[in-house]
């Protein structure tokens, strides 16, 4: 059975006013199909959090039901919450200007979901197909002999924004730990990383190193600290820029991409 929609209008509480992503989402995907926004529309889209009783207590769960004069979207946290408009969305049939009248409780099995990679549309893509977890290693830092420019950082903070108004993870690659094979012993280095990782987590944009497999040989200067251990010079460069960086943003987080420290390749190395 579906509803009709000819004219909606946005009902939402603190977390989730009339401005807010989710509902410029879908003012954006409903004018595509022709329905129009209005204070005063027949239909009422209400969404709330962890307010209605059905509402599943698992992590980014949503209660969804479509009648005929509301739909109702409750999540159980703010992620849940998306997902609920991403399946109302997807409940409506654009072409006829119906949705379908139904009721759903939902949650992930899998927490994390997601892949590495960038594209123009990867906010889209990763909504649409309910994925939480982006590494961008396409458009990042790729070595440390290349000018530090003005433009990525606000290109990037630009990406990293929709991300974040929708609750998803956005990770940067920072590849220049490899090139070219940066001493991370030193404190120049270390303050290099440290400046442009607080202001990636500034724009609510994820932070990484990434090692790999060009940590081997390793820089001249780190082969002689500590007898040559780099697994033990990695890790406390690691924890001390994640640690320096989460000060400023609590919640921050890294990924750490680690070289091969095992193998006949490497044997003679560590």
């Amino acid at each position: 059975q579906f509803v009709a929609l000819t004219s909606v209008r946005f009902e939402g509480g603190a977390d989730f006013p009339k401005d807010h992503p989710v509902f410029r989402l879908i003012g954006i995907k409903f004018k595509r199909y022709g329905i129009s926004v209005s204070d005063d529309a027949p239909f009422t889209i209400r969404v709330l959090t962890s307010e209605h009783p059905d509402t599943p207590d698992r992590p980014e769960g949503y209660y969804l039901e479509i009648g005929d004069k509301e739909a109702v979207i409750s999540g159980n946290d703010y992620r849940g919450t998306v997902w609920g408009v991403v399946s109302f969305i997807q409940c409506v049939d654009g072409g006829r200007r119906m949705a379908r009248r139904c009721r759903v409780r939902d949650w992930p099995v899998t927490p994390l979901r997601g892949h590495s990679g960038y594209g123009d549309d990867l906010v889209e893509f990763g909504l649409f197909n309910k994925l939480n977890f982006f590494f961008n290693q396409t458009y990042c830092f790729t070595d440390a002999g290349l000018p530090d420019l003005e433009v990525r950082y606000e290109n990037l903070k630009r990406m990293a924004r929709p991300f974040a108004d929708f609750g998803l993870e956005f990770y940067v690659a920072d590849r220049t730990p490899m090139f070219p094979k940066l001493c991370l012993t030193s404190d120049r280095t270390f303050q290099y990383h440290l400046r442009r990782h607080r202001r990636l987590a500034s724009y609510g944009a994820g932070i990484s190193v990434i090692l790999d497999d060009s940590r081997y040989p390793l820089n001249d200067i780190d082969a002689q600290v500590d007898g040559g251990k780099a697994w033990r010079i990695d890790n406390r460069y690691v924890q001390k820029l994640y640690t320096a960086v989460k000060e400023k943003h609590p919640g921050v987080k890294m990924v750490f991409c680690p070289t091969y420290y095992w193998g006949p390749h490497w044997k003679n190395e560590q």
